[in-house]
């Protein structure tokens, strides 16, 4: 039951917000691996924000706040992002 209102939310939260639906596929095309980290993300949130009892409202923003939450690495350049730290 847990599952499936977790699922229940996030496909609300897509749906409402079609901005984010067309982020996601463009993360998802640019790198997969933070693709599926920020629905890991978002699956863990939301999850504890059920637990947490919090309101309709405020899990939504909480789903949208962690599928975003890397929206930035978008912009820097993959030599960047996987580079090696070397000591």
């Amino acid at each position: 039951m847990a599952v499936q209102n977790l699922a229940e939310d996030m496909v609300t939260c897509i749906l409402t917000r079609q901005q984010l639906l067309l982020d996601l596929l463009l993360i998802k095309q640019t790198d997969f691996q933070v693709y599926v980290h920020s629905v890991n993300v978002a699956i863990l949130s939301l999850a504890l924000g059920r637990l947490l009892k919090l309101n309709d409202e405020t899990l939504l923003d909480l789903g949208i706040g962690a599928f975003m939450h890397d929206i930035g690495k978008r912009s820097i350049p993959k030599e960047i992002l996987r580079k090696q730290e070397t000591r």
